[in-house]
């Protein structure tokens, strides 16, 4: 597992956090509260790996988590023609 194409998943994590947090980019101009905001809205994302539910939805305590109610806030109904 020293080979990055051994670690798909972990890869894939990395970037899609440097979309956010480019590489070499200095996390003290971030506040706490932003940097939750960040790990938060990646742990929303569903992932094929864990069979189509999210890290929050997996590993949190069942009905600590309200999914539709977290992606209804980001994602805009006009866009989806609603």
């Amino acid at each position: 597992p020293y080979s990055p194409w051994e670690r798909g998943i972990n890869e894939n994590t990395n970037g899609l956090l440097r979309r956010v947090l480019p590489k070499g980019s200095d996390l003290s101009i971030y506040t706490q509260e932003q940097l939750d905001a960040i790990a938060f809205h990646h742990n929303a994302k569903p992932q094929k790996s864990l069979g189509w539910k999210s890290p929050a939805e997996q590993f949190l305590p069942v009905g600590s988590f309200d999914f539709q109610a977290y992606w209804s806030t980001i994602i805009n109904p006009v866009a989806l023609g609603a």
